[in-house]
């Protein structure tokens, strides 16, 4: 059985970009509910150190990896975080009867800023399914509605929804997958980097998983990947037959509005959220004005997972978000130099240039994404086909 592992980054609140944040949420607290240029970050910004949908607590960490992060809570009274640890009783959970898992730290497959995920089972066939328990007050009731219509073979399943109002939370049951995108690259991949072949299958599943988000109106601001799982063609493979995307707690659906002069008929988006190695500019902008931003930044995001899986490293450190966020602040894009990316065949290399532009209207919409991931897998396939 294969597991998972996090990032070995240093905490989020260690680093100089999470002094700046800090910086904008005090100034913008301080500057009161009258000032409409200051955009108090989202809830929902996480640490690359967060742990993946699903990771084992059994697999060995890096010396220099961080403790495990504890769930936070902010106390709008203090201007502080909270840190609240789960609590492991090792009892037998049961949730409507019909699934269990046992609250225990071996059971865990993941825990993050607004939920924890456990091992469980569907008691009536012994199905294996990961079951996550949310705060209740976190999930937005249209959305959800939303998100329980998915139905592709690229996002991962979800099974079924358990409200427990005593105890204030609701339970999310998925499917299980082998791991994730993250522990592949660490564990199972040369130098960090994927073979050529689970590259394509890669590439094509998130754009086909991703053309099913676009269609429903969601954003899911967080691709990353510990938010890409993983299914293995068998047990002893690391031949990725299906990648998932995962992880819905801080998507948003787009709202239906008027037209604007683009013809885009829904609400755009403008807080700072998701992980910041993969956010895109416009988002980080929102630290230091209000910068409106729609599916656009998921592609960015894709783009910097894409880049991660060819060169075995991230496209940007913490000084060059900096300086993205604050080109995209100003709208002054000529002084952006891309990461360069010469490992990889020309086909790829474009997809990941195009995805990697910070003016947005230059930047791959979904739809162009789709088509020219589709296009890459078609002809690695008709080729593979005539070499045989």
């Amino acid at each position: 059985m294969k597991t998972n592992c996090r990032l070995s980054s240093a905490p989020l609140q260690s680093s100089p970009l999470f002094c700046v944040y800090m910086g904008a949420l005090k100034v913008a607290t301080a500057a009161g509910p009258n000032n409409a240029g200051s955009q108090t970050p989202d809830d929902s910004l996480k640490s690359a150190a967060d742990f993946s949908p699903y990771m084992s607590p059994t697999d060995p960490l890096p010396a220099s990896a961080p403790q495990a992060p504890q769930r936070i809570r902010r106390d709008s009274r203090l201007d502080v975080d909270l840190y609240v640890p789960h609590v492991y009783t090792d009892e037998l959970v049961q949730i409507d009867g019909d699934y269990e898992y046992r609250n225990e730290e071996s059971a865990r497959l993941g825990e993050g800023a607004f939920g924890i995920v456990f091992r469980g089972r569907q008691r009536r066939t012994g199905r294996a399914v990961a079951v996550k328990k949310l705060p209740t007050a976190s999930i937005k009731p249209s959305e959800l509605a939303v998100m329980q219509s998915l139905n592709s073979p690229y996002l991962v399943a979800l099974l079924d929804i358990c409200p427990t109002p005593a105890m204030n939370c609701t339970y999310f049951v998925m499917e299980l997958c082998d791991t994730d995108l993250d522990h592949h690259l660490t564990h199972c991949a040369v130098d960090r980097k994927l073979s050529g072949k689970n590259l394509r299958t890669i590439i094509e599943n998130i754009a086909r998983g991703y053309d099913v988000l676009y269609d429903e109106r969601i954003v899911h601001r967080d691709i990353k990947p510990q938010n890409i799982l993983v299914q293995y063609k068998d047990s002893d493979s690391v031949e990725i037959r299906t990648a998932k995307i995962a992880d819905f707690g801080i998507s948003r659906v787009l709202e239906p509005g008027a037209d604007d002069d683009q013809g885009c008929a829904y609400e755009y988006l403008s807080n700072v959220a998701g992980t910041l190695s993969y956010m895109a500019p416009e988002v980080g902008a929102n630290l230091l004005k209000t910068c409106q931003y729609d599916f656009q930044v998921d592609m960015w995001s894709i783009g910097c997972v894409l880049y991660q899986c060819i060169t075995g490293q991230l496209p940007f450190d913490e000084r060059s978000l900096c300086r993205l966020f604050l080109s995209a602040a100003g709208g002054n894009y000529d002084a952006y130099d891309k990461p360069e990316l010469s490992s990889s065949t020309p086909e790829v290399e474009a997809i990941v240039s195009a995805l990697l532009e910070i003016d947005t209207r230059k930047r791959l919409t979904p739809h162009e994404f789709y088509e020219m991931a589709i296009e890459l897998s078609s002809s690695q396939t008709l080729v593979a086909e005539q070499s045989n």
